[in-house]
This record gives structure tokens, sequence and C-alpha cells, in this order.
């Protein structure tokens, strides 16, 4: 709404950062301006800060041999080079990966809500996400930047699907996909005579493991529950 009221005193802009800020210059001056300004900055670096360490710390966990330092100074020294690249340049560049992993959120999403009736059902969970891959690579390319998607190549594979997959203009076009995986998955398992319940093994196991780390505690366990026997 009030992008829309905007257009009556400024122009149209290729993204959000200067149309906002013009925004606020119209309506609150330079101190909203300042602000407006501060709060960016303020929000942007505690993202990126969360970010950099918990991507570094993750790396250092798996690769204890090159470190989180090592990690930290690799993932700032990315990040540097592509802020550089300019707002318009990294919408355009994420806007394909972000299409992509849409639809694969949105199928685990379901079958985490359903998971108390198909349970870790391998059939179910392969079949959906299978399926819905293909809407997903296929919303990736609608979604590349000019010099990608003037390709003859990637222009054939947008005309096909513009022309013959239900509500791809509206990028809804992983709900049929998602529907017929899911669908299919449950009548595949259940003709085959697959079970839907949790798999309870690898949640004892996981159980097994936390006591044997702590014998101290399974220690303590133990002796309260002779100390309530007796």
């Amino acid at each position: 709404m009030l992008g829309v009221i905007s257009l009556q005193f400024t122009k149209v802009y290729s993204n959000g950062g200067p149309a906002f800020s013009a925004i606020m210059t119209h309506y609150t001056g330079i101190i909203g301006t300042g602000i407006l300004a501060a709060m960016a900055i303020i929000a942007c670096l505690t993202t990126s800060i969360g970010l950099v360490t918990s991507f570094s710390q993750d790396l250092g966990r798996r690769f204890p041999k090159i470190g989180f330092g090592k990690f930290l100074l690799f993932t700032c020294s990315c990040s540097f080079l592509i802020a550089n690249f300019g707002l318009d340049t990294i919408i355009a560049l994420s806007t394909p990966i972000l299409m992509l992993l849409y639809p694969l959120a949105m199928a685990m999403i379901l079958l985490g809500m359903l998971h108390p009736f198909i349970g870790k059902q391998r059939t179910v969970y392969r079949t959906t996400v299978g399926l819905t891959l293909i809407p997903a690579i296929l919303d990736a390319i609608h979604a590349l930047p000019p010099f990608l998607a003037n390709m003859s190549f990637f222009k054939t594979i947008d005309a096909f699907a513009t022309r013959y997959i239900p509500m791809f203009t509206i990028s809804m076009d992983f709900v049929p996909f998602l529907a017929a995986g899911l669908i299919g998955g449950i009548l595949i398992a259940k003709l085959s005579g697959q079970s839907f319940k949790t798999d309870d093994t690898a949640e004892r196991a996981i159980e097994e493991r936390e006591d044997s780390a702590n014998p101290t505690s399974t220690t303590a366990n133990s002796s309260e529950m002779s100390a309530t026997n007796d």
C-alpha cells in the first residue's frame, strides 16, 4: 500500500532499498532517513555476524584441522566480495536459488507436519521430494538472470513449462507435483506392505549413546530408582 502511494511523489525503483529511503525522506525528512540507515546497519550487522559465525563454527567442527578461525576469515572475505556486487546483482543471482529451495522447503514442512501419520516412511519422502524437485528446477530456470535466461536451452525449457505445467506462471506449479508425490508414495508404501510407524529403533540408539556418554547421570538415576524401591 505504501509503495503504491509513494508513486505519487517518487519513481519506480529496481529494489526496495532506494524506494524505502525515498519514502522515509518524503515523510520524515533527513532525521527519519538517518534513523532508517542506522536501523538497517544494526539489523544487517547482527544478522551477518550470526550467519558467518554459525557457518564457520559448523565447518570448524566438521574439519577441525582447518579450524574455526580460518573458516571465519574465509567466510568474511567471500561475504565482503559478494557485497560489492551491488544489491541488484545479488538479488538477480540469489533469486534462482531461492526459487529452487522454496518448493523443497514446503515439501519438507508438509512431510514434517504429517509425521504422526506417515512416520519416517522413506518411500513417501523420496517420491514427494523427488517429484517436487522437478518444478523447483523449472522455477529456478524461470528466475535466471537475463544473461542466462536468454540462452536457447533455458528459453526452450521455460517456454515448455509455461505452456504445459499448471500454475507455472504464478510459481505454484510445485503444488500438483507435491500432491502427486505424496499420494503416490503413500499408495506405493501401502501396496508394498511397508510400515508407517515411527522408527523407534533409531531413537533408542540415540538414547543409548547419550547414556553411555554420560555414565554419571545413568548411575545417579539407578541409585535414585534403588532408593525409591527400598
